[in-house]
Protein backbone atom coordinates (compact mmCIF):
# COMPACT_ATOMS: atom_id res chain seq x y z
CA UNK A 1 0.00 0.00 0.00
CA UNK A 2 1.36 3.54 -1.27
CA UNK A 3 -0.26 6.02 1.34
CA UNK A 4 0.79 9.78 1.14
CA UNK A 5 3.86 9.97 -0.59
CA UNK A 6 4.69 12.71 -2.22
CA UNK A 7 7.47 15.13 -4.43
CA UNK A 8 8.18 18.82 -3.28
CA UNK A 9 10.92 19.33 -4.87
CA UNK A 10 10.90 21.95 -7.70
CA UNK A 11 13.55 20.78 -9.85
CA UNK A 12 13.61 18.91 -12.84
CA UNK A 13 12.28 15.22 -11.26
CA UNK A 14 9.96 16.09 -9.31
CA UNK A 15 8.06 13.52 -10.82
CA UNK A 16 6.11 10.53 -9.64
CA UNK A 17 4.54 10.73 -5.87
CA UNK A 18 4.97 7.14 -5.03
CA UNK A 19 7.08 5.45 -7.88
CA UNK A 20 8.87 6.87 -10.58
CA UNK A 21 11.02 4.97 -12.88
CA UNK A 22 13.80 5.98 -16.05
CA UNK A 23 15.44 3.93 -18.91
CA UNK A 24 16.58 0.93 -18.13
CA UNK A 25 14.00 -0.65 -15.76
CA UNK A 26 11.56 -3.03 -16.17
CA UNK A 27 8.98 -2.71 -14.05
CA UNK A 28 6.04 -5.09 -12.64
CA UNK A 29 3.67 -3.86 -9.83
CA UNK A 30 0.66 -6.47 -8.40
CA UNK A 31 -1.75 -6.33 -5.92
CA UNK A 32 -1.37 -2.50 -4.69
CA UNK A 33 -3.46 0.24 -3.61
CA UNK A 34 -2.06 4.14 -3.97
CA UNK A 35 -3.98 6.43 -2.58
CA UNK A 36 -3.61 10.00 -1.07
CA UNK A 37 -0.03 10.69 -3.13
CA UNK A 38 1.15 13.71 -4.54
CA UNK A 39 3.87 14.75 -7.21
CA UNK A 40 4.77 18.32 -7.59
CA UNK A 41 5.16 17.82 -11.59
CA UNK A 42 4.13 14.52 -13.51
CA UNK A 43 1.88 11.54 -11.93
CA UNK A 44 0.17 11.39 -8.58
CA UNK A 45 1.26 7.66 -8.18
CA UNK A 46 3.43 6.74 -10.93
CA UNK A 47 5.71 8.25 -13.61
CA UNK A 48 7.43 6.10 -16.13
CA UNK A 49 10.03 8.50 -18.01
CA UNK A 50 11.71 5.62 -20.07
CA UNK A 51 13.03 4.47 -23.18
CA UNK A 52 12.20 1.53 -25.47
CA UNK A 53 14.46 -1.02 -23.15
CA UNK A 54 11.86 -0.17 -20.60
CA UNK A 55 8.74 -2.08 -19.74
CA UNK A 56 6.23 -0.84 -16.94
CA UNK A 57 3.36 -3.36 -16.22
CA UNK A 58 0.72 -2.92 -13.52
CA UNK A 59 -1.86 -6.07 -12.61
CA UNK A 60 -4.38 -5.96 -10.24
CA UNK A 61 -4.03 -2.65 -8.61
CA UNK A 62 -6.08 0.00 -7.05
CA UNK A 63 -5.81 3.70 -7.80
CA UNK A 64 -7.45 6.55 -6.32
CA UNK A 65 -7.03 10.30 -5.24
CA UNK A 66 -3.38 10.90 -6.49
CA UNK A 67 -2.94 14.26 -7.73
CA UNK A 68 -0.05 15.29 -10.23
CA UNK A 69 0.32 19.15 -9.20
CA UNK A 70 1.48 19.51 -13.01
CA UNK A 71 3.50 22.62 -12.06
CA UNK A 72 5.65 23.73 -15.14
CA UNK A 73 4.69 20.37 -16.85
CA UNK A 74 2.28 20.18 -19.60
CA UNK A 75 -0.23 17.09 -19.33
CA UNK A 76 1.18 15.79 -16.39
CA UNK A 77 -1.94 16.25 -14.34
CA UNK A 78 -2.62 12.05 -14.09
CA UNK A 79 -2.10 9.13 -11.19
CA UNK A 80 -0.01 6.99 -14.06
CA UNK A 81 1.84 8.95 -16.63
CA UNK A 82 4.39 7.67 -18.81
CA UNK A 83 6.67 9.46 -21.05
CA UNK A 84 9.09 8.17 -23.71
CA UNK A 85 9.60 5.55 -26.14
CA UNK A 86 8.60 3.04 -23.76
CA UNK A 87 5.70 0.25 -23.22
CA UNK A 88 3.24 0.54 -20.63
CA UNK A 89 0.56 -2.09 -19.32
CA UNK A 90 -2.35 -1.94 -17.32
CA UNK A 91 -4.34 -4.95 -16.50
CA UNK A 92 -7.29 -5.64 -13.91
CA UNK A 93 -6.82 -2.20 -12.28
CA UNK A 94 -9.01 0.07 -11.37
CA UNK A 95 -8.19 3.99 -11.70
CA UNK A 96 -10.80 6.54 -10.09
CA UNK A 97 -10.94 10.17 -9.33
CA UNK A 98 -7.62 11.30 -9.52
CA UNK A 99 -8.75 14.35 -7.31
CA UNK A 100 -11.65 13.50 -6.03
CA UNK A 101 -12.46 17.58 -5.29
CA UNK A 102 -11.18 18.17 -9.28
CA UNK A 103 -12.36 16.40 -12.53
CA UNK A 104 -9.87 18.22 -14.10
CA UNK A 105 -7.73 15.53 -13.45
CA UNK A 106 -6.98 12.55 -15.58
CA UNK A 107 -6.24 9.37 -14.01
CA UNK A 108 -4.21 8.21 -16.91
CA UNK A 109 -1.69 9.90 -19.65
CA UNK A 110 0.66 8.66 -22.00
CA UNK A 111 3.31 11.73 -23.08
CA UNK A 112 5.89 11.61 -25.87
CA UNK A 113 5.99 8.71 -28.47
CA UNK A 114 4.64 5.87 -25.23
CA UNK A 115 2.48 3.48 -25.81
CA UNK A 116 0.11 2.45 -23.27
CA UNK A 117 -2.00 -0.99 -23.45
CA UNK A 118 -5.04 -1.53 -20.86
CA UNK A 119 -7.04 -4.46 -20.80
CA UNK A 120 -10.17 -5.18 -18.22
CA UNK A 121 -9.48 -2.37 -15.83
CA UNK A 122 -11.75 0.63 -14.56
CA UNK A 123 -10.42 4.07 -15.99
CA UNK A 124 -12.13 7.27 -15.51
CA UNK A 125 -9.97 9.47 -18.12
CA UNK A 126 -7.48 9.03 -20.34
CA UNK A 127 -5.08 11.57 -21.92
CA UNK A 128 -2.82 11.34 -24.79
CA UNK A 129 -0.20 13.49 -26.35
CA UNK A 130 1.66 12.49 -28.77
CA UNK A 131 1.57 8.67 -27.54
CA UNK A 132 -0.85 5.88 -28.39
CA UNK A 133 -3.45 4.37 -25.76
CA UNK A 134 -5.41 0.79 -26.77
CA UNK A 135 -7.59 -0.35 -24.58
CA UNK A 136 -9.64 -3.60 -24.93
CA UNK A 137 -12.69 -4.24 -22.24
CA UNK A 138 -11.86 -0.53 -20.08
CA UNK A 139 -14.92 1.15 -18.77
CA UNK A 140 -15.25 4.50 -16.99
CA UNK A 141 -17.81 3.41 -14.81
CA UNK A 142 -17.62 4.00 -10.88
CA UNK A 143 -16.04 0.89 -9.18
CA UNK A 144 -18.80 1.72 -5.96
CA UNK A 145 -15.75 1.18 -3.42
CA UNK A 146 -16.76 0.42 -0.19
CA UNK A 147 -15.64 3.83 1.38
CA UNK A 148 -12.59 5.29 -0.19
CA UNK A 149 -12.87 8.46 1.94
CA UNK A 150 -12.15 5.96 4.79
CA UNK A 151 -9.83 4.08 2.46
CA UNK A 152 -11.98 0.94 1.93
CA UNK A 153 -11.49 -0.27 -1.54
CA UNK A 154 -13.12 -3.41 -1.00
CA UNK A 155 -15.89 -4.19 -3.70
CA UNK A 156 -19.29 -4.35 -3.21
CA UNK A 157 -21.08 -7.20 -4.85
CA UNK A 158 -22.94 -4.30 -7.53
CA UNK A 159 -19.72 -2.72 -8.36
CA UNK A 160 -18.64 -3.31 -12.16
CA UNK A 161 -15.40 -4.84 -10.92
CA UNK A 162 -16.83 -7.88 -9.59
CA UNK A 163 -15.75 -10.56 -12.16
CA UNK A 164 -14.59 -8.75 -14.89
CA UNK A 165 -10.76 -9.21 -14.91
CA UNK A 166 -8.99 -11.63 -16.62
CA UNK A 167 -7.22 -14.66 -15.81
CA UNK A 168 -4.70 -13.88 -18.07
CA UNK A 169 -3.04 -11.45 -16.29
CA UNK A 170 -4.66 -12.29 -12.36
CA UNK A 171 -2.14 -12.51 -10.04
CA UNK A 172 -3.02 -16.56 -8.23
CA UNK A 173 -3.71 -14.45 -5.12
CA UNK A 174 -4.90 -10.73 -3.67
CA UNK A 175 -3.44 -7.89 -1.60
CA UNK A 176 -5.01 -9.99 1.75
CA UNK A 177 -3.62 -13.18 0.73
CA UNK A 178 -7.41 -14.62 -0.96
CA UNK A 179 -7.16 -17.18 -3.64
CA UNK A 180 -8.38 -15.32 -6.95
CA UNK A 181 -10.95 -15.80 -7.94
CA UNK A 182 -13.38 -15.91 -4.90
CA UNK A 183 -16.60 -15.89 -7.55
CA UNK A 184 -17.30 -16.77 -11.21
CA UNK A 185 -14.58 -14.32 -12.50
CA UNK A 186 -11.38 -12.67 -11.09
CA UNK A 187 -12.09 -9.01 -10.10
CA UNK A 188 -10.61 -6.00 -11.14
CA UNK A 189 -8.07 -4.14 -8.37
CA UNK A 190 -6.04 -5.21 -5.22
CA UNK A 191 -8.97 -6.96 -3.39
CA UNK A 192 -10.89 -9.81 -4.72
CA UNK A 193 -14.97 -9.49 -3.36
CA UNK A 194 -15.07 -13.04 -0.91
CA UNK A 195 -18.30 -14.67 -2.08
CA UNK A 196 -21.11 -14.68 1.03
CA UNK A 197 -24.01 -16.91 2.02
CA UNK A 198 -27.10 -15.24 1.60
CA UNK A 199 -29.66 -17.89 1.56
CA UNK A 200 -31.63 -16.74 -1.09
CA UNK A 201 -33.18 -19.93 -2.36
CA UNK A 202 -32.91 -22.12 0.58
CA UNK A 203 -30.53 -23.65 3.35
CA UNK A 204 -28.69 -26.12 0.80
CA UNK A 205 -24.75 -25.36 0.84
CA UNK A 206 -24.78 -26.76 -2.49
CA UNK A 207 -26.94 -24.51 -4.30
CA UNK A 208 -25.15 -22.04 -6.53
CA UNK A 209 -28.28 -19.02 -5.87
CA UNK A 210 -27.90 -19.34 -2.23
CA UNK A 211 -24.49 -17.49 -2.56
CA UNK A 212 -23.54 -13.94 -3.81
CA UNK A 213 -21.62 -14.75 -6.51
CA UNK A 214 -24.35 -17.21 -7.74
CA UNK A 215 -21.11 -20.25 -7.70
CA UNK A 216 -20.55 -22.67 -4.96
CA UNK A 217 -17.41 -22.39 -3.12
CA UNK A 218 -14.90 -24.95 -3.73
CA UNK A 219 -11.05 -25.90 -2.43
CA UNK A 220 -8.91 -22.86 -2.29
CA UNK A 221 -11.73 -20.05 -2.03
CA UNK A 222 -12.85 -18.26 1.30
CA UNK A 223 -16.66 -17.62 2.10
CA UNK A 224 -18.23 -15.77 4.50
CA UNK A 225 -21.36 -17.31 5.77
CA UNK A 226 -24.05 -14.16 7.18
CA UNK A 227 -26.69 -13.48 9.06
CA UNK A 228 -29.74 -14.40 7.27
CA UNK A 229 -33.24 -16.18 7.60
CA UNK A 230 -31.81 -19.24 5.77
CA UNK A 231 -29.05 -20.47 7.28
CA UNK A 232 -26.34 -22.82 5.48
CA UNK A 233 -26.52 -26.72 5.94
CA UNK A 234 -23.39 -29.15 4.60
CA UNK A 235 -24.87 -32.15 3.94
CA UNK A 236 -23.85 -35.98 2.07
CA UNK A 237 -24.54 -34.87 -0.82
CA UNK A 238 -22.18 -31.51 -0.84
CA UNK A 239 -18.47 -31.30 -1.81
CA UNK A 240 -17.26 -34.44 -2.53
CA UNK A 241 -19.54 -37.38 -1.19
CA UNK A 242 -20.20 -34.77 2.14
CA UNK A 243 -16.71 -33.46 2.03
CA UNK A 244 -16.83 -29.89 1.70
CA UNK A 245 -12.96 -28.30 1.80
CA UNK A 246 -12.26 -24.63 1.82
CA UNK A 247 -9.16 -22.51 2.36
CA UNK A 248 -10.83 -20.06 4.80
CA UNK A 249 -14.26 -19.84 6.37
CA UNK A 250 -15.52 -16.97 8.70
CA UNK A 251 -18.57 -17.15 10.60
CA UNK A 252 -20.40 -13.40 11.10
CA UNK A 253 -22.04 -12.63 14.25
CA UNK A 254 -25.42 -13.87 14.69
CA UNK A 255 -24.79 -16.63 11.77
CA UNK A 256 -24.97 -20.16 11.93
CA UNK A 257 -23.82 -23.09 9.46
CA UNK A 258 -24.73 -26.81 10.35
CA UNK A 259 -23.24 -30.05 9.75
CA UNK A 260 -24.93 -32.85 9.33
CA UNK A 261 -24.36 -36.54 10.15
CA UNK A 262 -21.86 -37.93 7.31
CA UNK A 263 -20.48 -34.31 6.25
CA UNK A 264 -17.04 -32.82 6.86
CA UNK A 265 -15.80 -29.38 6.28
CA UNK A 266 -12.03 -28.99 6.16
CA UNK A 267 -10.22 -26.09 6.04
CA UNK A 268 -6.17 -25.76 4.59
CA UNK A 269 -6.46 -22.47 6.10
CA UNK A 270 -8.43 -20.33 8.70
CA UNK A 271 -11.08 -20.78 10.77
CA UNK A 272 -12.96 -17.62 12.14
CA UNK A 273 -15.83 -17.41 13.76
CA UNK A 274 -17.23 -13.96 15.29
CA UNK A 275 -19.75 -14.80 17.39
CA UNK A 276 -21.65 -16.54 14.79
CA UNK A 277 -22.72 -20.71 15.71
CA UNK A 278 -21.57 -24.29 14.32
CA UNK A 279 -23.13 -27.47 15.11
CA UNK A 280 -21.84 -30.94 13.61
CA UNK A 281 -25.13 -32.99 13.95
CA UNK A 282 -23.62 -36.18 14.61
CA UNK A 283 -25.66 -39.63 16.47
CA UNK A 284 -23.83 -42.74 18.20
CA UNK A 285 -23.22 -44.11 14.37
CA UNK A 286 -22.84 -41.07 12.49
CA UNK A 287 -20.61 -38.30 12.90
CA UNK A 288 -20.07 -35.03 11.35
CA UNK A 289 -16.70 -33.05 11.74
CA UNK A 290 -14.62 -30.13 10.77
CA UNK A 291 -10.65 -30.03 10.54
CA UNK A 292 -8.70 -26.43 10.55
CA UNK A 293 -5.48 -26.97 9.21
CA UNK A 294 -4.52 -23.17 10.29
CA UNK A 295 -5.57 -20.87 13.13
CA UNK A 296 -8.78 -21.31 14.64
CA UNK A 297 -10.46 -18.28 16.61
CA UNK A 298 -14.08 -18.19 18.01
CA UNK A 299 -16.12 -21.46 19.35
CA UNK A 300 -17.66 -24.09 17.63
Amino acid sequence: IFDGNQTTSSSGWSHGGAITANSGNNVTIENCVFFGNHAYKAGGAIAFYADNTSTLTINNSTFYNNEGKANSCSNCDGQVVTSGSNQAYINNSILYESDPNDSYHEDVIARSTSTITIRNSIVERTYNSGSTINTTSVSDSNPNWTDPANDDFSLPDDSPAVDTGSSTYAPADDLNDLSRPQGQADDMGAYERRNTWDGSSSTDWGTAANWSEDIVPVSGRSPIIADVTNQPVISSDDGSSGNVTLEDITINSGAELTINKEASLTLTDDFTNNSGSVYLESDSNEFASIIVQGDASGNI
